[in-house]
This record gives structure tokens, sequence and C-alpha cells, in this order.
């Protein structure tokens, strides 16, 4: 990505890393080939990379110190990632924190409040919400159930 070398005066704690020399076929297909699972269970409680030809189209990274003022992308493994301000602008909702909790109470995506003011959210549940929404145009048809839940999640 040539992000290693540069100096960063105040990185967020994440960032989208988007491979762009991936990316053929239709959306949904590209959203099904980037919700693969990046890690296989090799032993009850122990998980591995999953070996791949190419790397991902789009990752989930966080910022990584190299000691000399530089900073490093370092793909994120895990499933379950802290819903914050950062996160919420990276999935494309700055702002709109309320957005992703209604689809959270809806059962469009999972969540796990394990502290108050402390939310994680399961990229796996993310993503699959994003591959049924590009493989379904009427997702969202305000006369579908989908609609009908997600706005009963309205506060």
């Amino acid at each position: 990505m040539g992000t290693k070398n540069r100096k960063w005066k105040s990185p967020s704690s994440t960032a989208l890393a988007v491979n762009r020399a991936a990316g053929s076929g239709s959306l949904p297909d590209r959203l099904r080939e980037a919700t693969k699972p990046s890690m296989v269970q090799v032993a009850p409680g122990k998980y591995a990379p999953n070996r791949m030809e190419e790397p991902p189209e789009i990752s989930l990274c966080r910022w990584q110190t190299n000691g000399d003022g530089t900073f490093s992308p370092l793909p994120c493994t895990e499933r379950l990632v802290r819903l914050d301000q950062n996160l919420v602008r990276l999935l494309g909702f700055p702002g709109q924190w309320c957005t992703l909790t209604r689809l959270a109470r809806a059962g469009f995506v999972e969540t796990l409040q394990v502290a108050p003011h402390f939310t994680l959210l399961n990229l796996d549940s993310w993503f699959g919400h994003l591959r049924r929404c590009a493989g379904d145009p009427d997702f969202w048809d305000t006369k579908r159930e989908n609609y009908k839940l997600y706005r009963r999640n309205i506060f």
C-alpha cells in the first residue's frame, strides 16, 4: 500500500484497505468472496490464517506504530470489533450511529454490549448484511417486512 514509510501526524485507530487490483465480477459475487472467513480453526479454540491466492479486495485494518514515527496497516483478524465513531465512519455511516443500532435491534446485524458504552459488532454479520442487500435490489422496498422491521426499531 505504500504507507509503511509515510509520516502520519494523527492516524485514526482503524482504516479500510482496498485492493484496487481485485474487484472483477458483480457486487454480490465480490461481497461473497470478501466475506469468506479469513481464519480457519485448526484445533479447538486455535485459529490460523486462511491461505489465499491474492489479497482480499477489502480489509479492515488497525494502525500499528513502527517505532520510528511511521505507521503500518495491520489487518484485523478478529470478527468482533468495537463499535465506535471511527468504525461507524469507516463503514460509511459518519454521524449515524443510530442506523447501526437499529439494524442490530431489528436483527439484520449482530452486536454485543459487553459494558455500558462498549458495544462489539460482528463483522461477519455486517458483511452478510451487505451481501443480502446487494443480492436483492428490493431488500428495502417499503412493502417488504425488512423495511417494516427496521422502521419498528426507530426510537
